[in-house]
């Protein structure tokens, strides 16, 4: 049936790059936003026309938007899946796909029917979101950590330094914090310094938290309870709880077919759906099946494993701020040869040096990490 000039309305209008794509899953579920990639960018624009942000991606294949419309999900190849605000444009988080995945073929961003509660339990065993006697509420007690900042002080401006208004630059932002690989593979579900008894980096903290069991800081995350489901070409369903947490993987077709979810529909509960395998025919041709294939995690959102995800969570937040408070004292006291800085250690080296001859005549060492390494 062939349709009118009139049968579809002009919502807006503006202009793009040449070349630019127009994704399945670029417009916004909650507001009249529109995702746009163009190359290596990713431009957001309003439906109405004008541009809202413009960010540096790589490789980009597919978009999702959070149900919630705050966050979007980008797919790259190689197999990467990536978080951006849509405040701002930046990099907010990067779910931890599997490094045995070839290729994402798909991916869902799916929110069940009602908010989940936040435990099984009755208020007569628990005080707000945490059971009596767990780690969490021994950590509700203690007061707020201080954020790090910058040890360093910034250098003065040289010669010929730019000046705006009579005024330097502001001091430029310090590189003095490394991740550690091993802490950034921990799974954990989007940031919450409350729960780990870590003030958030744009509040002063306070001595005593308040009585009440949801604070401003700590209000409940809109993306809680939801589900993403990432397929690959390897016949395998990634899932990942709150849009962060890996929960694990489901085997539903052999690795040769790959897992198709377009037209991905709920049965009844966001841990119950359909997918489609897509597999090469006898002539070499790529077939998609039909009929769907059933898939059942009723594990994936329950609140024993939201418990797990939270301790996780909490865990990496510390470990964290443990590397950072371990790596401040590294600098402040060895310096930074890549800046020209001298730590605390050469103002005395002369008495350093003595200290390092008597452990080795008394303690038998070759050497000292304390010195040597720097």
């Amino acid at each position: 049936m062939a349709l009118g000039d009139s049968a579809f309305g002009v919502h807006g209008t503006f202009g793009v790059a040449a070349g630019s794509k127009l994704l399945s899953g670029a417009c916004c579920p909650t507001m009249d936003l529109v995702a746009i990639l163009s190359g290596e960018r990713l431009a957001l624009w309003r439906m109405q026309g004008g541009s809202v942000w413009t960010a540096d991606v790589h490789n980009v294949i597919d978009i999702e938007w959070s149900p919630d419309g705050r966050v979007i999900l980008c797919v790259h190849q190689p197999p990467r899946a990536t978080l951006w605000s849509v405040h701002d444009g930046k990099q907010i988080g990067e779910l931890l796909v599997p490094n045995t995945v070839t290729r994402i073929t798909g991916v869902w961003w799916v929110e069940p029917d009602e908010q989940p509660p936040i435990d099984e339990l009755g208020d007569l065993m628990k005080r707000g979101p945490n059971t009596p006697g767990s780690a969490h509420s021994l950590l509700a007690r203690l007061p707020l950590l201080e954020p790090y900042k910058d040890p360093l002080p910034a250098k003065p401006n040289p010669l010929g330094a730019p000046i705006t208004f009579g005024l330097p630059d502001p001091k430029p932002t310090q590189d003095w914090r490394t991740p550690l690989p091993v802490v950034q593979r921990i799974q954990s579900l989007p940031p919450s310094p409350i729960s780990a008894s870590l003030a958030p980096t744009d509040r002063v903290p306070t001595r005593n938290k308040p009585t009440s069991s949801t604070t401003k800081d700590e209000q409940v995350d809109p993306n809680r309870g939801t589900l993403v489901v990432i397929a690959d070409s390897n016949g395998l369903v990634h899932l990942f709880l709150d849009g962060s947490y890996a929960v694990g993987e489901v085997r539903v077709y052999p690795s040769t077919t790959a897992v198709r979810i377009s037209g991905l529909s709920k049965r009844g509960s966001i841990t119950s759906f359909g997918v489609y395998g897509s597999g090469l025919t006898s002539s070499m041709t790529r077939s998609t099946s039909l009929a769907s294939t059933l898939v059942h995690v009723p594990l994936a959102t329950t609140p024993e494993t939201h418990k797990v995800a939270r301790a996780s969570s909490t865990l990496k937040a510390l470990l964290e701020y443990i590397h950072l408070g371990v790596e401040e004292l590294e600098i402040i006291w060895c310096g930074r040869a890549k800046d020209g800085r001298g730590g605390v250690k050469d103002l005395g080296s002369f008495w350093a040096k003595i200290i390092l001859e008597k452990e080795r005549a008394h303690a038998g060492r070759k050497y000292s990490p304390s010195f040597d390494s720097y």
